[in-house]
Order: structure tokens, then C-alpha cells, then sequence
């Protein structure tokens, strides 16, 4: 089945069920602190029946009856010594009574009624039973969906918005208690519709046949030795001394009628297994015999009822920008094709559609699985995503299939920008194959090169916009607002100091202190706001003390590096801290090898400084010269000396004997491999480029020592963050 199929489903269940699966779950948050509140006493599982019984017989002249009600809490029936009737809660670790019996609050048994038939009685529960199965379809079809999009259950999740990425992670940690949930909701909606066997009714016993000797005191008797109390469900005692009448004891498991004389079992009756299961199955679904269980499901409803939330913020953002056309596509000349899983390629893809409406232009804009025949076409734009291990997004996934059946008749020049994550090892690897495809076509010819945008970044597709404007002579004007999202948890840094290097490329290192509440590691990013609008830059971090370093390149005219370069100390700045769970110290490694070019290097240091375990790291650096190394070589000399790098290897490309970084590793591909057979994880920082070339190397030395490039890069032992 294809991605669209499962998330249809997925969607179309949510939608059936949303309001019974909310009211449910709201219900399940509220009954959820009534274990709590009616959990009376320590855990009882280390004591026998036998010994409650010694404890409670000389404070009461007659027992009527000990059980257990639905929160695991003993009451005990009866008179005690002074003659007055007793209905409480005991105590069993001590032998005392309690408190009179509570009455359930209203608010539970509102709940309760509510959850269980939503005041409807027979109707109500079959809805219930509905929801319940709805429910665990939605789990199912919501797991296909994390295994498609993240090649894996466990794999790491990618930020892609607040919704999208918690609705995952959330999903992922809840889903095993969301399904036990569901299931057993139905197991008791099948039980109390009387599907499941009865109880067997109680013997008959031939009163002749009943021993009165040898006596002995109840304590004593076996079975309440051998049963603890935490089993225990009820305790009947005799009415009267008669031998006809006899203690009933259950458990969950069992039901045994025991002589009161002499302690013997007379009759036993095991509870079947839907019995058990279906008592299995309340406690589970209720959580009332286990406080801490309870609380878990309290959460998970919680997370239901966020779930039910975030699916519909991705939803209605996936439909938020509609293709609105102003002209037919037989009479368009641009037409603007996208794909997109969640809605953001499309919103680059309508601005862009809407900018050369303003100018004037025959402008259509639609999916890519609307390809068609385009008469008047001249340009054809085609903006899309990557959804999972390299597949289209559900709406351009017939797309490859219409172009190679429809042919344009006349010559259009087209341009392909493609949207994914440097996160992932199929970056934008759909735009690749569209491209590749068109190249091949005898009516299509290239406008511009491939253009690739890494995590919806506007300044990606700004590059492009520019390049698109200069060659179709059109002065398109992005409104940035319309396709990003304005920064949230922007705080304030303060410059501590700037240090710039003494070569002509004028690369410096700027340390910042968070003057707001934040916390971040080496390895994450920051973003940088220069204009307090919603443009911004992306940096890698070192975290060293509280101050954050970052290392950066100055560009003439760039939009940040301009700005910051001509920053003073105590000056402040905006930014937002993303935390990035792909690139952090791999601590559990027995040794790590970390590769940069440039201003790369600023999370290594970081990642360095704080290596108080002093596991062994080597570092592989390439620089232009010896001026641009010399702004980090005193702090790298001083962790050499601490014994946190183990070994430096330094590359100068303008300068002595020229080399890149992928040099270095080939000199040393033979202890390389070594290290990566017996465990070593390797770090990259730096730009693509300098990325592209050593995972070559890599990939060369991992097939001469029988390892898998891939192998590494999956399992998290190859890490990169690059530019």
C-alpha cells in the first residue's frame, strides 16, 4: 500500500472517532486519580491471610466477611468485642480498622458512567466498544506511518515543526499503553455484553461427609498460610457453626470452600481463563489496584487527547494553502508543480505562484500527481519533498509514472528545487530522481541547476529565488513571513568576546552568554535573528563553561556575518537555541576520530573541553593556512595537555605542502579501519562539500575491512553536521 493509503486511513479513523476517543479520554484523566485518592496503606504482599486472621480475631467477636474492593484495599464486616457492628477499611499491615467505608465522590461516578456507556446504557456501550477498536486502528495505522517516514521505530526523530515531531515522539512512547488501553476496553465491552462464560454455580456436599475433628484455629489453617492477602478477592465466614457451612475463599484465580473445623478444602473451582482474563483486563484498563499505574494512564490519556490535537494542526496545515488558479492550465505558460507531505513545500510553492501572478504572469499551480498536458506551457517549476527512505510524498506519487506517459509538445525549460533534512542520508534524493528523469525528456531543457533547501530554510530558497529572477528577467520579491514561522523562544545573548584571525578570509570566533534561562550542548544550533525579523542564520555550537563559541566566516555583505563580525563586547543579540540530538558526543565510544574543515571545528571544541573522561579523540582538521588555524590553536594545545585530544592531524590547502582533510585520512586508512572494527564512532563537521569527499575515503575503507557505510551512518557511529 502506498504512504497516501495509510495516512487516509489514519485520518479518516481520527476523524470518526475524535469526539467518543476525546470524551474517553478526558473521563480516563479524571479516574485516574481515583486509585490514588483511595489507596489507603502500604503495598501487602508479603502477608498470609492466616496472619491478618491472627491479628484481627481477638478485637472482634464475630467476622461476617474480609474482601478486597476495586482499588486493593481491605474491608472487613463484623461486630467487635465492645458489640458494635463494624463495615471499615483494614488495615492488614497492622490489624486496625481504619475508617468507615467512603462513598464513591460523585465526580467518579459521573466519570465512570460516562467512560463506560456515555449515559446511553446498551447504545452507549457498543459506541464505547467502537471507539475502543477505532482506537487501536488508529495506533496500528499511526506505527505504519512512523516506519515509513522514520525507516524505523527507534530511529531518531527529526524537528520538523512542534506538532509534527512530538506527535511522533509522544506516539512512539505511548503507543504500547495506548493499545493495551484499547484492547482491554474491548475485552470488558465483550464481557459485560455476555460473551464470555459464567461462573459455575456451588456444589452440593453431602453434610454426612463433613469432618468436625481434628479442630484447629483458623490462623492455622493451610490454605490461609499458603494464600497471601494481595490475592485475595473475598473471605466468607460460616453463618453458623453448623457443618454445612464452610469459609468461601477466592481469588482471582480460584474459589475454594474450606471446612470451618478443621481447615480442610472441600471443593475447588478454578476461574476459567476469560474470567481471569477479563479480571485481568479491568485492573489494567483502571489502574485501581496500582497507584503508579494509574498515573501512567492518566499521562497516556493525556497524550491521546494531545494527539488528537496535533493530528488536526498537521492536517490543517497540510490543506492550509490550496491552489488557487486564476488561469486554466491549457492557457498557462509558468506552471508550478509540488509535492509536499505536510503542507510546508507547498507554501513556498503558492508564494511563488502568487509573486508572478502579481507580475502578471499566466501562472498554474498544482500537485504532481496532476501533471498534465501543458499547451502553452514555457516553464515548468517544480518545488518538492522527500518523504521517508527517498520516496515522493503521497501527492506527487504517480508523478514519475505521468511524465514518462505525457509528452509536451513544445520545448519547456524547467528548474527543480528540492526540500529535505541533511538529517536524513536521502537528502532530497525524490528532486534528484525528478530531475534526472526531465533531463532525459527531448522537450525539457534545464532553466537551473538542481537547488536543494535544507530544513525549510528561507535563505536556501531565497539562493534560488535569485537565481530564477536573473534568468527569467522577473523581479520576484519573497514575502518571507508567508513561509516561515516567526521564532519562538528567542532569547537574548550577550558577546563576551570576539577574537579574529589574522588571514585575508577574516574568519573569527564570537563567544555569547545566554542571559535568559537555556540550556544547550556542544553539537546544537543556533539561530541567529540579525534584523529581529524571521530571516535568520544557522551556526553549530561549542559549549564552553556557560558561554556558547561559535566559529564563523566573514562574508562582504552577508546577512549575518557582517552583522556579527562588527559586534562589540556586552553587545546583545537574538537567537534560538535547536537542540540537536543527532550530533552529540557519541560518550559511550572507546575512541572517536572528528573530522572538519574551517569553522567547522566550533562544536569539536566544545565536545572537547568537556570530555572529562578523557576518552580518546583524535582530531582531523583542514585549514587554508596557518593564520586561519591560529585563532584555535592555543585552545586546542591547552586540551593536548589535559590529555582531552589525544592526537591533532592538520591540514593547510593554500599553504607548505597542500592538502585537504580527505588526505589526511587516507595516510591513515589503515589505523582508521582498524579503530572503526573495534568500535570507534567518527564525527564530520564542516561544509558538503568537504562532507562529500570524506565519506569516500570512509566508504573506501570500510569495504577494505568488511564494513558497511551505511551499517555505520544507521546505527548512529557516523555523525555529521554539514552546511
Amino acid at each position: 500500500m502506498t504512504i497516501s493509503i495509510w495516512r487516509f486511513s489514519h485520518l479518516a479513523l481520527a476523524l470518526l472517532s475524535f469526539i467518543f476517543i476525546a470524551l474517553l479520554s478526558i473521563t480516563g484523566i479524571i479516574l485516574s486519580f481515583e486509585p490514588v485518592e483511595n489507596r489507603l496503606y502500604a503495598n501487602d504482599q508479603s502477608v498470609s491471610i492466616s496472619q491478618v486472621l491472627e491479628k484481627i480475631q481477638p478485637r472482634f467477636e464475630e467476622i461476617v466477611e474480609l474482601k478486597r474492593n476495586e482499588f486493593g484495599n481491605i474491608i472487613i464486616s463484623g461486630i467487635d468485642t465492645s458489640g458494635n457492628n463494624i463495615d471499615g477499611y483494614l488495615n492488614p499491615l497492622t490489624g486496625e480498622v481504619i475508617s468507615e467505608i467512603k462513598s464513591q465522590k460523585h465526580i467518579y461516578s459521573w466519570a465512570t458512567n460516562l467512560h463506560r456507556s456515555l449515559f446511553l446504557k446498551s447504545t452507549g456501550r457498543i459506541i464505547v466498544l467502537i471507539a475502543s477498536a477505532l482506537l487501536t486502528l488508529i495506533a496500528i495505522t499511526g506505527t505504519i506511518l512512523i516506519l515509513r517516514r522514520q525507516k524505523g521505530f527507534f530511529s531518531r526523530v527529526h524537528k520538523d515543526g512542534f506538532y509534527n515531531y512530538y506527535h511522533v515522539v509522544t506516539g512512539r512512547i505511548s503507543l504500547l499503553f495506548i493499545i493495551i488501553i484499547s484492547i482491554s476496553g474491548i475485552i470488558l465491552s465483550f464481557d459485560k455484553f455476555g460473551f464470555f462464560e459464567k461462573e459455575q454455580e456451588m456444589p452440593v456436599f453431602e453434610t454426612g461427609n463433613i469432618k468436625t475433628e481434628p479442630t484447629i484455629k483458623i490462623s492455622e489453617f493451610p490454605v490461609f498460610k499458603k494464600i497471601k492477602i494481595s490475592d485475595l478477592k473475598s473471605l466468607e465466614f460460616p453463618f453458623s457453626g453448623e457443618p454445612e457451612d464452610f469459609f468461601i475463599l477466592q481469588t482471582a484465580t480460584e474459589k475454594i470452600y474450606v471446612n470451618q473445623f478443621t481447615g480442610e478444602e472441600l471443593h475447588k473451582i478454578s476461574a476459567g481463563g476469560m474470567k481471569r482474563l477479563t479480571d485481568t483486563s479491568l485492573d489494567i484498563h483502571t489502574g485501581r489496584k496500582n497507584s503508579l499505574w494509574a498515573i501512567i494512564l492518566g499521562v497516556v490519556c493525556v497524550n491521546i487527547l494531545f494527539f488528537i490535537f496535533s493530528g488536526f494542526k498537521i492536517t490543517l496545515k497540510r490543506i492550509k494553502f490550496r491552489n488557487k488558479n486564476v488561469v486554466k492550465k491549457e492557457d498557462a505558460e509558468y506552471i508550478i508543480l509540488h509535492g509536499t507531505e505536510n503542507g510546508s513545500t507547498k507554501a513556498f510553492a503558492s508564494e511563488i505562484h502568487k509573486q508572478l501572478i502579481n507580475l502578471g504572469v499566466k501562472s498554474y499551480i498544482s500537485d504532481l500527481n496532476s501533471y498534465s498536458y501543458y499547451p502553452c506551457g514555457k516553464k515548468l517549476l517544480i518545488l518538492t519533498s522527500t518523504y521517508g527512505a527517498g520516496e515522493p510524498p503521497a501527492n506527487a506519487a504517480k508523478f514519475l509514472k505521468l511524465l514518462a506517459e505525457i509528452n509536451q509538445s513544445n520545448e519547456i525549460l524547467f528548474s527543480v528545487v528540492g526540500f529535505g533534512s541533511h538529517y536524513y542520508p536521502d537528502f532530497c534524493k525524490f528532486a534528484y530522481e525528478i530531475n534526472n528523469e526531465l533531463n532525459e525528456k527531448q522537450w525539457a531543457k534545464s532553466l537551473t541547476e538542481i537547488h536543494t533547501v535544507n530544513d525549510k530554510s528561507v535563505p536556501d530558497f531565497l539562493k534560488w529565488v535569485s537565481v530564477f529572477s536573473q534568468k527569467t528577467g522577473l523581479n520576484i520579491r519573497l514575502d518571507e513571513n508567508k513561509v516561515s514561522s516567526p521564532p519562538k523562544n528567542i532569547k537574548r545573548f550577550k558577546v563576551t568576546s570576539i577574537s579574529r584571525s589574522n588571514d585575508a578570509d577574516k574568519s573569527f570566533q564570537i563567544c555569547l552568554l545566554p542571559l535568559q534561562k537555556v540550556s544547550f550542548c556542544s553539537g546544537d544550533i543556533l539561530n541567529i535573528y540579525p534584523a529581529n525579523n524571521n530571516r535568520y542564520r544557522q551556526y553549530s555550537i561549542g559549549k564552553i563553561g556557560k558561554e556558547i563559541q561559535l566559529s564563523i566566516k566573514y562574508f562582504p555583505g552577508g546577512f549575518c556575518s557582517e552583522y556579527l563580525i562588527n559586534l562589540k563586547e556586552n553587545d546583545e543579540i537574538l537567537g534560538v537555541i535547536d537542540n540537536s540530538n543527532a550530533f552529540y558526543f557519541p560518550w559511550k565510544a572507546n575512541k572517536i576520530i572528528m573530522v572538519s574543515n574551517g569553522t567547522g571545528i566550533a562544536p569539536f571544541l566544545g565536545m572537547i573541553d568537556e570530555n572529562y573522561k578523557k576518552i580518546d579523540v583524535e582530531l582531523y582538521c583542514g585549514f587554508k593556512n596557518f593564520n586561519s588555524y591560529d585563532l584555535y590553536k592555543s585552545q586546542i594545545d591547552i586540551n593536548l595537555e589535559k590529555g582531552k585530544v589525544s592526537k591533532t592531524h592538520i591540514a593547510f590547502s593554500r599553504e607548505g605542502i597542500k592538502k585537504y582533510v580527505s588526505g589526511l585520512l587516507i595516510n591513515d586508512e589503515v589505523k582508521i579501519g582498524a579503530a572503526l572494527k573495534d568500535g570507534c564512532s567518527i564525527m564530520i563537521c564542516g561544509s558538503l562539500s568537504m562532507q562529500k569527499d570524506v565519506l569516500i575515503v570512509l566508504d573506501k575503507i570500510c569495504n577494505n575491512n568488511n564494513l558497511s557505510l551505511s551499517s555505520l551512518q544507521s546505527s548512529g557511529r557516523i555523525l555529521m553536521d554539514c552546511y
